[in-house]
């Protein structure tokens, strides 16, 4: 693990710019792993085991509002989508209970106590809390059981079972109404829709390892140059037991949060660019990561143990959210050893600024953008004339070898069958101008470069994991990606086009790769960042071919399961997943004329698709 000077100081970040501590809190009871909630100016968090404590983050010299009702510690609370009314609702082994915050301020203001509506009583212990967009409903995670409550009627709409084991996390879907996700402790998750619709078609995108990409992340950086190898392991590790002694901690997913980083300008993001900006936060109990969905890979960690002002450095649970008023994020942390409870304020500008890739130097671009230079290998100078003969002379030269020939028979006739074919001549001639070798000497995987128009640029993978860019004008190595995948590339497709579409210039910079086992990844040469991440389709131990279609909007691949898939370059999931292979689809060709699909499988046999 890198040190905190070297991770946040490569573009001119400040640790102070990053993450700021803005209150700190400490209950006489644990609070570890209880669901805990944040607003827009609001944090909410237990207090004591049973009374709700409310803390104004826009007016932070506010008195603390204390909410008295529970009976039993609080295990769970969550606030309301609407602004206007404010509500929270928080459960315990007794109660669940709705506040009005708007009300209860009021009435602590009049010198009254503020009371809760009681939603439901011995529902069991509740370990998650999610209050529907319109706020008319909330979800109650009671063992394996949800139960959906009227907010105004304070009736059961719904008890949903189906889980095996407990529930620990459950959503609204945000763009469809009642549809509502759930996880338990089952290694499940569910799906319940409410409507009546049909098309309901959800798929599994990606499986992530986030301890496997928080690793791949360190290396990166390390290999690019960005930070300085770490003197151990570059697992996360933490002293804060006390002793000196090191625990090594494994990354559990404490929360998800949306991460807006469109208002950040571009500038500020470096490589990131608006284009590329859907991400999510995920919460453990070692950091907070900005997760790319669409490469599937993360753009930034903040680890608590690197920041010496942070009170928390190991996490039992977490809330976070984002403000739109000055682009910071809220973060509710809870200790996972004690009573520790903080309010830390993140400045995701700052953060991703420090640890994204400076901007290159020099631009690259498939298509050549300029003359070969004098200096290049591929400089050939002016070609000398040869000295010819002229016209006339030329023609008195072939009447005199033709004058006193015969027209069939010559001097000397030799019988092809007796003597010798004559050897074909080669008049062509080659000669080595350049040679270059890979970074590290390694191994080449595969090879790539566009003949089909005028390119100085060669794309080559090495053994290493790494895809490296050679400038043949200049004659040498321009870039090198590390880590491109977790196994070596085995092919690099790039996109030619064709003859039969056009497509815009800077379409010709993609390009795609894949190794086995970690599908097939989507880069942009003017960035070196992988763009996007396809995971559909099986390929675990045979490598699978790809190609680009003509118009460049979709990318083919074959795979394992006897199925050919073709992707469209905006989602993640596949379009079309071709059936009829009787083995592994080893190989993907498109017609560069027709929207036609040729396949290849392991046992020899053909197959064309033609698009509907």
């Amino acid at each position: 693990m890198e040190n905190p000077q070297d991770i946040f100081s490569s573009n001119g970040g400040c640790l102070s710019d990053i993450v700021i501590e803005k209150y700190l809190v400490e209950s006489k009871e644990s609070v570890s792993h209880v669901q805990l909630a944040c607003s827009m100016q609001d944090c909410a968090f237990p207090l004591d085991g049973t009374e709700l404590c409310i803390w104004n983050t826009k007016d932070p010299s506010r008195q603390l509002l204390i909410l008295r009702g529970h009976h039993q510690p609080i295990t769970a609370m969550a606030f309301g989508n609407k602004v206007n009314p404010l509500l929270i609702c928080s459960a315990s082994l007794d109660y669940v209970i709705m506040w009005n915050l708007d009300e209860c301020r009021e009435k602590v203001l009049q010198g009254l106590v503020p009371r809760g509506t009681v939603m439901g009583s011995l529902l069991g212990k509740v370990l998650c809390l999610q209050l529907s967009l319109d706020d008319r409903v909330v979800a109650v995670c009671a063992g394996n059981k949800i139960f959906m409550l009227d907010i105004e009627t304070q009736a059961v709409r719904a008890e949903l079972q189906g889980h095996l084991g407990p529930v620990t996390a459950v959503e609204f879907c945000p763009w469809r109404a009642g549809t509502l996700i759930s996880a338990s402790e089952d290694r499940g998750f569910k799906l319940w829709i409410f409507s009546l619709m049909d098309g309901h078609h959800y798929r599994r995108v990606a499986r992530v390892d986030l301890r496997k990409k928080t690793e791949t992340f360190s290396t990166r950086r390390v290999k690019s140059g960005l930070c300085s190898q770490p003197e151990e392991s570059q697992l996360p590790s933490t002293s804060a037991l006390g002793k000196g002694e090191q625990v090594e901690v494994t990354f559990p997913v404490l929360r998800l949060a949306p991460c807006d980083l469109s208002l950040i300008p571009n500038s500020a993001c470096g490589c990131l660019s608006s284009e590329n900006t859907r991400c999510v936060w995920i919460g453990s109990s070692v950091g907070l990561f900005v997760f790319n969905l669409a490469n599937l890979e993360v753009e930034a960690a903040l680890y608590y143990k690197d920041f010496q002002s942070l009170s928390i450095l190991l996490a039992g649970s977490c809330a976070l959210r984002n403000r739109t008023a000055d682009q910071k994020v809220l973060c509710l942390l809870a200790s996972l050893f004690g009573g520790k409870i903080a309010v830390l304020e993140i400045n995701p500008a700052a953060l991703v600024t420090a640890q994204q890739c400076p901007s290159m130097g020099q631009s690259l671009s498939v298509p050549a953008s300029s003359c070969v230079l004098p200096t290049s290998p591929l400089y050939l100078g002016i070609a000398k004339e040869k000295s010819t003969k002229a016209a006339s002379e030329q023609r008195c030269a072939a009447r005199n070898v033709m004058k006193d020939q015969r027209l069939v028979f010559h001097s000397k006739v030799r019988s092809s069958g007796y003597a010798s074919a004559p050897q074909y001549k080669q008049k062509s001639k080659s000669k080595l101008i350049c040679r270059l070798s890979t970074t590290g000497a390694v191994d080449m995987t595969s090879l790539s470069a566009v003949n089909d128009f005028y390119s100085h640029i060669v794309l080559a993978a090495g053994r290493n994991r790494t895809v490296e860019v050679f400038d043949l004008n200049a004659g040498c190595s321009a870039a090198v990606i590390v880590e491109a995948h977790s196994r070596p590339v085995h092919q690099i497709c790039q996109n030619k086009g064709s003859s039969f579409t056009t497509q815009q210039p800077q379409a010709y910079n993609l390009f795609l790769t894949t190794a086995v086992g970690d599908g097939m990844r989507l880069w942009d040469l003017r960035t070196l960042r992988c763009e996007r991440h396809f995971e559909g389709h099986p390929t675990r131990g045979y490598p699978c071919g790809i190609a680009f279609s003509p118009c460049g909007r979709f990318a083919a691949c074959g795979a394992e399961d006897r199925h050919a898939y073709v992707y469209e370059m905006g989602s993640s999931t596949f379009s079309h997943r071709l059936a009829g292979h009787t083995d592994t689809v080893t190989g993907v060709a498109f017609n560069p004329s027709a929207p036609q699909l040729a396949t290849a499988t392991l046992d020899g046999k053909l197959q064309l698709f033609l698009a509907e």
